[in-house]
């Protein structure tokens, strides 16, 4: 069944978008024209946290992000390990 607009969880960050038939939040990163799936999460937060490293790692630490201050470092290894299986060149440190 479709949901209304009403019904769909309001987007508060850059980054992610909400899958409403799954019920989830996926963050994806734009490279070079082509959409890099950074992961799917239950929470819209998670989900942008995971963005902002990932824009981090790929654009540099003058990237516009959605957080200020370092982020969790599961979410660090969880990106760059994504990054590292997808092959795209990244920085090593945030």
């Amino acid at each position: 069944m479709k949901q209304h607009a009403a019904d769909r969880p309001k987007k508060l960050y850059r980054g992610v978008t909400y899958m409403a038939r799954d019920r989830y939040w996926f963050a994806a990163v734009k490279l070079d024209g082509d959409w890099i799936h950074i992961g799917h999460f239950k929470d819209q937060r998670e989900a942008a946290v995971h963005w902002d490293v990932a824009v981090r790692l790929i654009r540099g630490s003058d990237a516009v992000t959605n957080f200020k201050g370092r982020p969790p470092l599961e979410a660090i290894l969880r990106v760059k390990a994504r990054l590292d299986e997808l092959g795209i060149p990244h920085r090593d440190n945030l």
